[in-house]
């Protein structure tokens, strides 16, 4: 009798020895005992195998009627090879069988070939593959369980139907001789169900135009090599949840660690990426996400760092979720950018809840044209009362950098309009069209925000909110107070002919005291020679010497004198730094 014992095999079963070696089972066959007990089909002797032609009895095991019999613990009828040991190829092909196969608890040491097979179920659970496991046309009525099972080679699934689900889950997929053509590969296939939960994989994983009907699973698995999922139909569940991909950044320079490429997602399905913490880096390397068509299903990120993603596929991917959050939804505990601020959380009223968000998006839109500056504003919530958002760019920037050029930017964009004739004569002689409509929505919207002040209309606490929308340092009363006096003195609102004229009157600077005048700076707007800058600085300095009620007028004068053709926005530009 064999000395084999079947385990993981269920109650009924575990602790007994080999059905085909004990004459008082059915399934009794006369079969040769290799040196330690145990019948050609358990015996791990390739050579005890060989001189006893392992091949003639398992095919002899394949003919024979009792073959087939009731596992007791399961209730169903099956053909029963566990624990069997395949030291050479085994091929099993253009067979039909009625029931379904177990081989469960096996050792193959070659390949092991599925072609043209039609089968209920498969159990290869807890077995051992040494080399390559391909079906190939293969029909599976249900299930396939493959779960603890350790693969050395290819697992390869082409061209098959498999109508149930199938589990590979706890599973090791090796690759011991580094070998490029080792993979994992489900391609061209009819896929109802699949789960890799718990399974690790240094080989390449590529899954390739199928259609997957209900789910593919590869949840908490350790990706050590590439992952590709291309042009596949999905029509229900792709989840990857705490899964960690950890191809290092720019190893192979052909291929993105993770690609998800041209898959169709139809209306009942959906690709979930979920990460173990927040703004969890889950590729370590680079992912491409890109598609044909629209999805019509939903792509979901939950705990994700978007920032792995390709800058382009990641743009149309933000762009689908701010034009349809039903298609892509990306939660707040992910990270879509490489630097963001903290949250604004800003109070708002009726009365300056749309300045803040004109402002905001102006404060954005100027600094990409102007500043070349990638600056960008997320709304995360707006309320009647309250709205809360943050700056965010796709530049490599550290924290703090990022923080002194908003400060930067918010004190230029006040320069701007100090200086808004001379810059859109610039933009109109360059044909900046782009340009000359965000200085359009600038001017407006800061006369309409002048209007308001004018009019008593906005209080000085909503005035206060309108410029801390922009400002990382908040603002003090005494600069609030100031920016209101200035913009009362600024805007003269007047009516001709039924229309309302603005004009500017004055410049805005928050602070009381007056900063020094950069000459460099107008010598190059101006575009002033030396002899024309070293005059300028004597004007400036003239006029600071001269006394308060006559410096508008000293400045004026000099200017005309000496700058006949720019000299009145010469003067109105250097006017802040003098009076």
């Amino acid at each position: 009798m064999c000395n084999y014992i079947y385990k993981n095999k269920g109650r009924n079963n575990d602790g007994k020895t080999c059905y085909y070696s004990d004459k008082s089972k059915p399934q009794f066959l006369e079969l040769p005992l290799d040196n330690e007990g145990y019948c050609i089909f358990h015996s791990r002797d390739k050579e005890f195998k060989s001189k006893n032609s392992f091949e003639t009895y398992f095919e002899k095991l394949l003919s024979t009627i009792s073959l087939v019999f009731k596992d007791t613990d399961k209730i169903f009828w099956k053909y029963d090879f566990v624990g069997f040991v395949f030291t050479e190829d085994l091929l099993l092909n253009n067979m039909e069988f009625n029931n379904s196969i177990d081989l469960s608890n096996s050792n193959f040491y070659g390949k092991f070939k599925l072609i043209n097979i039609s089968t209920s179920s498969i159990n290869l659970m807890n077995s051992h593959f040494s080399d390559l496991v391909l079906f190939e046309s293969v029909n599976i009525g249900f299930n396939i369980y493959g779960s603890n099972s350790i693969f050395d080679y290819s697992l390869s699934i082409k061209t098959s139907e498999f109508n149930g689900a199938s589990y590979f889950e706890n599973c090791i997929f090796n690759n011991p001789l580094n070998s490029p053509s080792c993979e994992l590969s489900i391609k061209n296939s009819k896929i109802h169900s699949v789960t890799f939960e718990n399974s690790s994989f240094t080989p390449r994983v590529a899954i390739d135009g199928n259609t997957l009907n209900q789910e593919v699973i590869f949840d908490k698995c350790n990706m050590l090599n590439e992952f590709l999922f291309e042009n596949n139909v999905v029509n229900g569940l792709i989840g990857i949840r705490e899964t960690e991909f950890l191809l290092p950044e720019n190893l192979n320079n052909f291929y993105s660690g993770v690609t998800f490429g041209n898959n169709i997602i139809n209306e009942t399905g959906k690709i979930l990426f979920r990460g173990k913490k927040p703004m969890d880096k889950m590729v370590k390397s680079e992912m491409a996400f890109y598609y044909k068509q629209t999805p019509k299903g939903l792509i979901s990120f939950e705990n994700f760092d978007l920032n792995t993603i390709y800058l382009d596929n990641k743009i149309k991917l933000l762009e689908l979720e701010k034009e349809n959050p039903n298609i892509v939804s990306i939660s707040p505990s992910c990270s879509k950018y490489s630097c963001r601020t903290e949250d604004f959380i800003i109070e708002t009223s009726e009365a300056n809840q749309n300045f803040i968000l004109d402002l905001t998006n102006v404060f954005c839109n100027y600094f990409k044209l102007i500043e070349s500056t990638n600056l960008g504003v997320e709304i995360v919530e707006q309320k009647k009362d309250f709205v809360r958002y943050y700056y965010f760019t796709d530049e490599k920037l550290e924290l703090e950098e990022f923080y002194i050029r908003i400060q930067k930017n918010e004190i230029k964009i006040w320069e701007t309009l100090n200086n808004l004739s001379a810059i859109v004569k610039t933009a109109i002689v360059s044909q900046n069209t782009e340009l000359l409509d965000c200085l359009i929505e600038l001017d407006s919207w800061w006369k309409k925000l002048g209007l308001r002040i004018i009019q008593n209309k906005m209080n000085k606490y909503e005035v206060s909110n309108v410029l801390n929308s922009i400002s990382i340092d908040k603002k003090t009363e005494e600069q609030v107070n100031l920016f209101i006096e200035q913009i009362s003195n600024r805007i003269n609102f007047s009516i001709h002919n039924n229309i309302l004229i603005t004009e500017t009157m004055a410049n805005i600077n928050f602070n009381d005291n007056h900063g020094e005048v950069n000459i460099n700076d107008f010598s190059q707007q101006y575009g002033l020679n030396v002899e024309q800058t070293s005059k300028l600085l004597e004007i400036v300095e003239t006029v600071k010497k001269t006394p308060p009620d006559k410096k508008s007028t000293t400045l004026e004068e000099l200017c005309k004198s000496w700058f006949p053709t720019i000299a009145a926005t010469l003067s109105e530009s250097i006017k802040p730094f003098v009076l």
